[in-house]
């Protein structure tokens, strides 16, 4: 990581999951007390979601403080995706995915149709998204996720192209009571 006053970035490459990395760190004393919340951390032993920034306290043996705030920075990155019912007629809520790594988690009801859905989505400056030769924008372009869809991203920094693939699962059916059990 890149220490910049009260900030450090860390350079990671598209493909790693965030949300259990453990940081690996170094102090001149050993008595310094490293904490996220109030809970004390160890050089590559404790585990944290990097999804969003992560404070870290050092506490001096002196007793002084400061806090470092920790941010994963990706040069393709996907910062949120999901289907939304402000760009989906007929959908009744918002489902929101889950990103690990290069995996799009998304649960839906089983009534939703799943062949005409718009996603949005949020990705870092620069990139293009593709599904095959169709550019994507987001809140616009529909898809179809009766089967598996690949997010292709390209970027100028980058080698090649990188897959992003939606994970389509299925929330169980809904059910409501109406009244209340004195009706029959």
């Amino acid at each position: 990581g890149v220490i910049n006053g009260d900030e450090i970035v860390v350079q990671l490459p598209i493909g790693v999951d965030v949300t259990n990395l453990k940081a690996s760190f170094s102090m001149d004393n050993p008595r310094t007390i490293v904490q996220v919340g109030s809970e004390v951390q160890e050089s590559g032993i404790n585990e944290q979601d990097f999804t969003n920034p992560v404070s870290y306290r050092v506490k001096a043996e002196d007793k002084s403080t400061r806090i470092y705030s920790v941010r994963v920075e990706k040069k393709i990155a996907l910062q949120s995706f999901g289907f939304y019912k402000e760009d989906n007629p007929g959908l009744e809520e918002d489902y929101k995915a889950v990103i690990r790594g290069l995996i799009i988690d998304i649960a839906v009801h089983e009534t939703v149709d799943i062949t005409k859905l718009v996603a949005r989505f949020q990705t870092s400056t620069g990139a293009t998204v593709k599904i095959g030769v169709v550019t994507q924008e987001s809140k616009v372009t529909a898809n179809n996720f009766n089967s598996p869809v690949a997010y292709t991203f390209t970027d100028a920094g980058l080698p090649a192209s990188v897959d992003f693939k939606v994970a389509l699962s299925f929330i169980g059916p809904q059910w409501w009571m109406i009244g209340d059990k004195s009706i029959i």
